[in-house]
């Protein structure tokens, strides 16, 4: 496994290292010569060898992929002891009675976690402008004290991030829940771009730390003997890291609040369940497609019924897959809306079919 983890750390670092080639032009992100100089050079770099820039990157998705399906495979094999088992494939794994195996799994696994956060922390995101909305959505309550929904960026003349941002000619597009929410690294940030910046960075890695966590406890509460591959499933996922990690978009902050009020809800804990629920609901909207299925929820458990959790886990996947494909009548299919299903096909036993289809969707 050392061999494994080097060689996936060397390319997330690569990774890392290529996202500097698309900071924006008028975006300096260190005042001194020598980054200035740096930065110049891959610059130059990225307008005059774009294939070259391109068919770097398109070797680093087909590394990380074979590695995310290689990860699964270690764990699979070294889980599944049977012949049995091991026929069923790398999305079953089985305990072989020892106890201690699948420990040492989820201590490796929690250890690659910190090493991947650690390192995609310092990636600059490259394929989306998304973050600097967000703190620009901060700014505008924070430091000029309106209303984002209200006044546009491009309404501050003399505002500096007006020069990178690509939105300017926007109003907040997110729930009220998500304003309030990033109000917090603004604040600390104290008009500081890069304090501001890397803590906004800080916020989107801490959900995606508890997402993880909490796919691996709904999958423990379902006595779900796949909980560390389900894990591994959605945490390790390029699309997801690169999207959340790199990229830094809210859909990780949505999701990890629909998990959270389910898993409060599989807990029977009925008011903050409610109140996460709507928190999802008012930070992207997207999430309301899942409140009939709630409901329904609710309704059973009140009636001291049994849930069959595994079907409803299955149809909210299902349900936020539809709200994926649909979105192109908004505005386009972007790729980081597969975290959606991603993150509540997670916690389901089966659909093997299923989760090897939304691994290749993921990686085209």
């Amino acid at each position: 496994m050392l061999i494994f983890t080097f060689i996936y750390s060397l390319v997330l670092l690569l990774f890392s290292a290529w996202s500097y080639l698309y900071v924006d032009w008028h975006l300096e992100l260190l005042q001194f010569s020598w980054y200035k100089n740096l930065q110049t050079i891959l610059w130059n770099f990225s307008l005059n060898q774009r294939v070259l820039s391109a068919s770097f990157y398109v070797l680093i998705i087909l590394i990380l992929y074979t590695l995310y399906i290689l990860f699964l495979v270690i764990l699979g094999t070294s889980e599944a002891r049977t012949p049995e088992s091991k026929r069923k494939g790398f999305w079953t794994s089985q305990n072989d009675g020892a106890g201690k195996t699948h420990n040492i799994n989820l201590k490796y696994t929690i250890l690659l976690l910190v090493l991947t956060i650690s390192i995609l922390f310092f990636s600059h995101p490259a394929l989306s402008h998304d973050i600097f909305n967000y703190i620009m959505s901060a700014k505008i309550v924070t430091f000029y004290h309106e209303n984002p929904w209200m006044v546009m960026p491009i309404e501050f003349l003399k505002e500096p991030m007006l020069n990178f941002l690509h939105a300017g000619n926007k109003f907040v597009l997110y729930g009220p829940f998500w304003v309030l929410i990033t109000l917090i690294p603004s604040s600390l940030g104290q008009n500081n771009f890069l304090l501001t910046f890397g803590l906004f960075k800080i916020l989107m890695l801490a959900f995606y730390a508890g997402s993880a966590w909490l796919i691996y406890r709904i999958n423990k509460e379902q006595k779900n003997a796949e909980a560390i591959q389900n894990l591994i499933f959605f945490a390790f996922n390029p699309l997801v890291l690169i999207e959340t990690l790199s990229s830094s978009h809210n859909d990780i902050v949505m999701m990890f609040f629909v998990l959270l009020s389910f898993y409060l809800l599989m807990k029977k804990n009925f008011l903050s369940s409610i109140v996460y629920f709507l928190f999802s609901v008012a930070i992207k909207y997207a999430s309301i497609i899942l409140l009939p299925l709630y409901l329904f929820v609710v309704y059973k458990i009140n009636k001291k019924e049994t849930i069959d959790w595994e079907k409803i886990f299955s149809w909210a996947a299902i349900f936020m897959f539809i709200v994926f494909l649909l979105s192109p009548l908004r505005e386009e299919l972007y790729p980081w809306y597969l975290i959606w299903t991603l993150g509540l096909i997670a916690v389901t036993k089966n659909h093997q079919f299923f989760k090897v289809f939304l691994t290749a969707l993921s990686f085209g």
